[in-house]
């Protein structure tokens, strides 16, 4: 009995740690403090208006930890300040391979290639961030403020009840943020009358899914 318990617990210990996943390696904690420290530098370098000196920074903080999405986003904005969109694009497809959870680096991929003129390419990255991300109150916003831009009410209308069912089931949104929301939601809603399949998010699966609340 004494050994069945044993093996219980060996057994429990074992599902936890893998639950928890892999802890990082010493060598791993240095790479990302030291990616951490030349982020550091070149943001303050981007502050101070040496974009060059900034680059460099963000390309060995990549190279320490390539996991890291915050270095893929300054190298990505010093090159976007030295008017690089090309090269931007680059480093941002490059950040969602590596960092494919993070919601800031699809909203700026987004908002580049809407502004090179790669407007479906643009809302189909939105699309899927909006898809795999329903809680980011930031996917939302932008796949509501490009579909507005594109004359896409419908989806527009969507990605704002969205917002505003995030609202109502408690996610902590800015009040300007929210009244934004109200304001373009109630606006399209007018847009779309007659075409619109839902008055609101609540009352059933389908309901849901048409407001993009999958």
């Amino acid at each position: 009995m004494f050994h069945l318990r044993s093996c219980l617990r060996a057994l429990l210990v074992g599902v936890a740690l893998f639950a928890l996943g892999p802890e990082p390696t010493s060598a791993q904690v240095r790479r990302a403090a030291r990616a951490e420290r030349l982020i550091r530098r070149g943001r303050a370098l981007m502050a101070a208006g040496d974009v060059g000196s900034a680059l460099a920074y963000f390309r060995e903080a990549i190279d320490a930890d390539r996991r890291g999405a915050a270095a893929y986003l300054g190298l990505a904005r010093a090159y976007l300040r030295q008017r690089r969109s090309s090269d931007a694009l680059e480093v941002l497809r490059a950040g969602v391979r590596w960092c494919p959870d993070d919601v800031s680096l699809q909203v700026l991929l987004a908002r580049t290639l809407q502004a090179q003129g790669a407007i479906e390419e643009a809302a189909a990255v939105l699309r899927r961030l909006a898809a795999a991300s329903p809680g980011s109150v930031a996917a939302h916003r932008e796949r509501g403020a490009q579909a507005e831009a594109r004359g896409a009410w419908s989806e527009a209308l969507a990605a704002y009840r969205a917002i505003l069912a995030l609202a109502e089931d408690g996610v902590e949104i800015p009040a300007s943020v929210l009244r934004e929301a109200r304001a373009h939601a109630a606006a399209l809603g007018l847009l779309t009358r007659g075409t619109d399949p839902v008055a609101s998010c609540a009352g059933g699966e389908l309901r849901a899914a048409l407001c993009g609340r999958r």
